[in-house]
């Protein structure tokens, strides 16, 4: 996968529940930090009401990346709801 400012992360599915469950393994590529497959990321999505509640866990993020990881996801999930609810996106150069 490459992010909207150009680094490139790499994993594997390791489990898929139809409409519920999302679980893959995580690491950058270009960075030492978090290799690729070594961290583990689990999306559940839980019907809540007249919507969806998306629940993220990331696993195995080592403590000086975890703000970083942290700032990505809050760029991220944001816009993976604006598509969700019908909105269209603006160009993505990454989180700042």
């Amino acid at each position: 996968m490459f992010m909207g400012n150009g680094m490139a992360a790499r994993g594997q599915f390791v489990e898929l529940v139809l409409d519920s469950r999302v679980v893959f393994t995580w690491g950058w590529v270009d960075r030492p930090g978090i290799p690729p497959g070594s961290t583990t990321a689990e999306i559940e999505l839980n019907a809540e009401g007249e919507g969806t509640r998306l629940v993220l866990t990331h696993r195995s993020v080592p403590e000086n990346e975890a703000a970083l990881q942290e700032m990505g996801w809050s760029h991220y999930l944001p816009r993976l709801a604006l598509v969700a609810a019908g909105g269209v996106l603006g160009l993505d150069t990454g989180p700042r």
